[in-house]
């Protein structure tokens, strides 16, 4: 029979943890499978996780003879046949009830397609450290929140062994492979599943890290600069690659300097002159990210009609001006048009203003009197009035140049 739940946890040389681990896990009457990789331990880990499964068969030993800890996840995570997945670490514990109270939020809300919670932490010798205040996203419980995604852009708030999510709404496992990511591919994980469906919190912890120095985080990530790595490339991805994009609000942007500096602070403590090239490094991908949304901005609107709007001050030359702007800056396949207003009575005049600066005939170019506006307006949704700013979009810089080019803005 399937499981409703599948904890999936690799384990080296910490035979011990393990099976504390795993008693945190296995409540009575917990409907779960455990899948552990033993991943190629030399401490007597096979021997004790076989006698363990023996006693409770809801624990599925693996084995590999050699250790492969980048594709341990992956793995487990495809190996799993539960409808929910929790990843888990030989070096933590679940807190009691803390499965049954995750599967119960995600039973009560099937568009929910991730819960968490904060963690305890402890020491190597299971001491209570109190709560690790990095995990706390909220004074109290959320059932769903459809836009946890620019939060969790910002920085990792959701500990590993507290996410509980639905199998049916995961990423690939090729998300755990990417390289990009390494260490921090739950992160990655996290963020697309977030894309996918609305995220539940759980105010009370479920799970105690241990906090220790042969940590993955703590070795790898901060001493070694990984974890300044793995955010650029996880937001470089995001920022540049991904479909659709994302789009930061400035207090997003804001929050991952702040993440950024503090890992780099970690990492390059008397190297200021580091910590601030990994600063610029995010100040580049910032500005690619902003050329790149203008790029699709102006893709967006190639194929929109659009009417550039005009009161010139006729005495002075501007509308022959702006007409002029207007040619040099369009031809005949641009989907655009400029409207000048002219006074009741006086677009004949304008019409010879035109004329006399030695502008050919060009449907494009409309001389409206006020009552005359109202058609134009329905024949083109998207509008722009000149005088009032830069232009925006593609075509309204191109316009801004021209109109450089004769002379000055209108």
């Amino acid at each position: 029979m399937t499981p409703r739940l599948s904890v999936v946890l690799p384990t080296y040389n910490r035979v011990n943890w393990l099976m504390e681990a795993l008693d945190s896990v296995l409540e009575p009457g917990l409907d779960c499978e455990v899948v552990v990789l033993d991943n190629g331990s030399g401490d007597g880990t096979w021997e004790r996780l076989q006698a363990r499964a023996a006693q409770d068969p809801r624990i599925r030993p693996l084995r590999w003879e050699v250790n492969n800890s980048a594709e341990a996840y992956p793995m487990l995570l495809e190996a799993a046949r539960g409808e929910y997945v929790n990843f888990f670490a030989d070096d933590d514990h679940m807190l009691p009830g803390g499965l049954a109270r995750k599967m119960a939020a995600l039973d009560a809300q099937p568009g929910v397609g991730m819960v968490f919670s904060p963690a305890r932490c402890m020491d190597p010798e299971g001491r209570d450290l109190g709560e690790a205040a990095w995990t706390v996203v909220s004074p109290t419980d959320f059932p769903a929140r459809s836009d946890l995604f620019n939060q969790l852009l910002m920085q990792n708030c959701m500990p590993m062994p507290t996410v509980l999510f639905r199998r049916s709404l995961a990423p690939s496992a090729d998300v755990l492979r990417d390289p990009r990511f390494a260490p921090s591919h739950d992160w990655a994980f996290w963020l697309d599943m977030a894309r996918r469906g609305s995220v539940a919190y759980l105010r009370e912890p479920t799970v105690t890290l241990r906090q220790h120095a042969g940590q993955m985080s703590e070795v790898v990530g901060v001493n070694e600069g990984y974890f300044a790595r793995v955010c650029m490339g996880i937001w470089r991805y995001w920022l540049l690659d991904a479909e659709p994009m994302a789009v930061p609000s400035p207090a997003v942007w804001q929050g991952m300097y702040q993440n950024l500096a503090g890992v780099l602070q970690a990492t390059f403590k008397n190297d200021p002159a580091r910590i601030r090239e990994g600063l610029q490094g995010l100040q580049a991908l910032r500005d690619a990210h902003g050329a790149r949304l203008l790029q699709r901005l102006d893709a967006a609107e190639a194929g929109m009609p659009e009417v550039f709007l005009a009161r010139p001050d006729w005495s002075s030359g501007e509308g022959p001006r702006l007409a002029a702007a207007f040619q040099r800056a369009f031809g005949p396949e641009d989907q655009v048009c400029l409207a000048l207003l002219a006074a009741p009575g006086t677009a004949g005049a304008a019409q010879a203003a035109l004329a006399a600066r030695g502008l050919p005939p060009d449907p494009r170019i409309r001389i409206l009197e006020p009552d005359r506006l109202l058609p134009v307006l329905r024949e083109f949704p998207h509008l722009q009035w000149t005088g009032r700013g830069p232009l925006q979009g593609l075509r309204g810089r191109r316009l801004d140049a021209a109109l450089r080019a004769e002379g000055g803005r209108a």
